[in-house]
């Protein structure tokens, strides 16, 4: 796939995914929202809105018959519903609010019906409204899968055939448009982490998806650094956080437990675009120099080459930057001028080449070992 935009794109975590997908962030700038598609739909410009929207709630529930025959021989049960949205590629998001008028006390020779609330609109590739059920215990349970198009569905199942209990109570979808629940917008810079975890960030706000379910981000996997998040870059035990301000390395192999450290360093990101993922280390550009950025902290490899002022000729915002056979390879404008550079940081002072010619854009395929 290609684009003119400033794209993050990433393969699906699962391992084997037969769907192929592919997920991606900045379609529409800091508008657009973040989208799933497949290795087959692609070339058709064919997306979805990646994660499931929370549904309204039940429009009814309503027992039948209204009576029972059974008021005097038994004690009701309470039961409560809930359902959420299952997509074709079996991704479930969070379920409707538990609210009292979903709660009805049932005999034993009464069926429920539940209305279902109009289907949100937008880009989903719904399949499913998946129903849950209190048991005696209080625990929401599997009942079944009823078809999207169905607007109701009346419950006969006994308790003793109710299924799991519900897995995605915080399987929120990620930020995707720009409103008062996301004053910063929808989630943009996604990268692929170890142990198959997504990140992305909004403002000041980076965002971890469930592990191997990339669809769900939940709101207390949240971290929040001072300044505006220009862009993310992973590292071998968690995540670079490249701001306007202080740089920060967040630590952790599962996404409920990570942890944050701000590095106390004026070394901020002048160009998300500038920001190489190297292998053991990240290069970017920030208003001093050429940064190097690993799990162990940050320095400045370009210190000895150029000063400060020196460096503002290559117009540290318009840096855009590439890997190839372990080299930096930089592109910038500034000045009325367009040219490149080679940087390979373990070559200290003869580290450095300029190149005489400019790229607008460029790919590092990993297959072929060739930068184009």
């Amino acid at each position: 796939m290609g684009s003119n935009e400033d794209l993050d794109i990433v393969r699906s975590p699962v391992a084997e995914d037969p769907h192929e997908r592919i997920y991606v962030t900045g379609i529409g700038g800091a508008t657009g929202y973040p989208r799933m598609t497949t290795a087959t739909t692609v070339g058709s410009g064919t997306y979805y809105r990646l994660g499931m929207p929370k549904p309204d709630d039940l429009t009814s529930v309503t027992l039948s018959p209204t009576t029972s025959a059974e008021v005097d021989a038994e004690t009701p049960q309470s039961v409560s519903y809930v359902f959420t949205y299952v997509s074709y590629y079996g991704e479930e998001g969070v379920n409707c609010d538990a609210e009292a008028a979903q709660v009805v006390d049932k005999y034993s020779d009464q069926t429920v019906t539940l209305d279902f609330p109009p289907n949100p609109s937008g880009n989903y590739n719904f399949l499913y409204k998946r129903v849950y059920r209190t048991d005696a215990g209080g625990s929401y349970r599997f009942v079944q899968n009823v078809p999207i198009a169905q607007d109701t569905f009346t419950d006969t199942i006994p308790e003793i055939s109710l299924g799991e209990e519900i897995p995605t109570v915080t399987n929120d979808a990620p930020a995707d448009d720009v409103s008062a629940d996301h004053p910063d917008g929808p989630l943009l810079g996604l990268v692929s982490m170890p142990n198959g975890i997504l990140a992305g960030f909004s403002g000041q706000t980076v965002s971890f998806s469930e592990a191997f379910q990339p669809h769900a981000f939940p709101d207390e996997y949240k971290m929040t650094v001072k300044t505006d998040i220009v862009a993310l870059s992973p590292l071998n035990t968690g995540l670079l956080v490249l701001t306007k301000g202080k740089p920060a390395i967040i630590q952790g192999l599962d996404p409920s437990s990570m942890s944050m450290m701000e590095i106390d360093s004026s070394l901020s990101c002048s160009s998300k675009a500038s920001v190489v993922d190297m292998g053991d280390y990240t290069l970017y550009a920030s208003p001093d120099g050429m940064v190097m950025a690993s799990d162990s902290g940050i320095k400045l490899v370009t210190d000895q080459t150029f000063t400060r002022d020196q460096w503002q000729d290559f117009g540290p915002s318009t840096i855009r930057g590439y890997l190839w056979e372990g080299q930096y390879i930089g592109f910038y404008t500034y000045g009325g001028n367009s040219k490149g550079f080679i940087l390979d940081p373990r070559g200290g002072k003869n580290g450095y080449t300029d190149l005489d010619f400019y790229a607008t854009a460029g790919y590092n395929d990993l297959e072929d070992d060739s930068l184009y």
